[in-house]
């Protein structure tokens, strides 16, 4: 994702000193002449964009076959999709958010035993501009957990090459515009409480996140060897800066640390394991066999079971039958 985001926003010829699209209202909900048209604050929504959404909330991550970006998909047909499958699902248009974001949440949560203060912040809204509304970007972890069907003691894996610290000035040479967007959000923020915009607020936060993982996962890639020295990928000009090749070593050093420590734990406790392992699948082989009987004897009742209903209803159509000729012979007898 992180090298999504940089082939986005550094692509050849681009303007790099500014974002590819305006971060900033595409007018001011306070504008004297909207009050005067009778826009009111609470119903404001950006210029030629419906349902408040905003040009950059959808960006093209990746390039067409000749070249230039694919078009944006129009938030109107996302939504006429949506209405459809819904429809076809029995949920009605307007109970759509409401039946997604949080009724099959709250379910799933449930069953899986995530807390109730955790259901009730899964779907939340975030303020958005002029006292609109924007869907959380960041949903409830345990109730994300329920949703995959994983225990909600499932932690997520870290890489050690997440842990070498980017230096501030390597991080500058990418998104250098975020510094900028960011105190011209917190100017509008202070001259006016409706400009708030939680939405904008995450996005300056996944880009902070992209520029370190970027440059650590690249330079994790290069201190392990598995690129050639004249690899075209090393010509990138944020991969051949200076400040980069500095963070390279830095990361190779750490990287190598990170390794050898490994091995010596691994050399130290596995003596020690060694009986504790033994114990553990001994203890799964037992229960796997007595889940295996338990199944077998499950089994066995259904057949059981089964036949039983099959000789039931045998026997009953038998005496319908038996019933029915008796019947027929005697109104037969009775004719003669």
């Amino acid at each position: 994702m992180a090298d999504a985001l940089v082939a986005t926003f550094h692509s050849p010829g681009m303007d790099q000193t500014r974002p590819p699209v305006t971060l900033s209202p595409v007018f001011d909900p306070t504008d004297d002449e909207l009050r005067v048209g009778g826009v009111t604050p609470a119903l404001y929504r950006a210029a030629d964009q419906t349902c408040g959404s905003r040009p950059w909330y959808r960006v093209p991550l990746w390039p067409s076959a000749r070249g230039c970006l694919f078009q944006q998909i129009k938030i109107a047909f996302i939504q006429q999709n949506q209405r459809d499958v819904l429809l076809q699902c029995s949920v009605s248009n307007n109970a759509a958010k409401t039946h997604l974001g949080r009724r099959a949440a709250a379910q799933k949560g449930k069953e899986a035993g995530v807390s109730e203060n955790d259901i009730k912040k899964q779907g939340t809204w975030n303020p958005g501009l002029t006292r609109s509304a924007y869907d959380a970007a960041i949903p409830n972890r345990d109730v994300i957990l329920a949703l995959s069907s994983r225990p909600l003691s499932t932690t997520c894996p870290t890489s050690p090459r997440l842990q070498v610290p980017v230096p501030p000035d390597l991080q500058a040479t990418l998104f250098p515009w975020l510094e900028s967007e960011e105190k011209a959000y917190e100017e509008r923020l202070a001259a006016d409480e409706l400009c708030v915009d939680e939405a904008l607020v995450n996005f300056f936060r996944l880009i902070r996140w992209a520029r370190s993982a970027f440059l650590q996962s690249w330079a994790a890639r290069f201190a392990t060897g598995g690129i050639p020295d004249d690899a075209y990928i090393r010509r990138h000009p944020l991969l051949a800066d200076p400040l980069f090749k500095d963070f390279e070593n830095l990361s190779q050093r750490t990287l190598s640390g990170v390794a050898q420590s490994a091995v010596s734990a691994v050399e130290q406790m596995i003596p020690q394991l060694a009986l504790v392992v033994e114990a553990v699948v001994e203890a799964s082989a037992a229960e796997a066999m007595a889940d295996s009987h338990r199944h077998e004897r499950y089994m066995e009742g259904r057949l059981e079971a089964g036949f039983s209903g099959v000789h039931t209803q045998a026997d009953k159509h038998a005496a319908a039958l038996m019933k029915h000729t008796d019947a027929s012979v005697a109104s037969a007898q009775t004719q003669k």
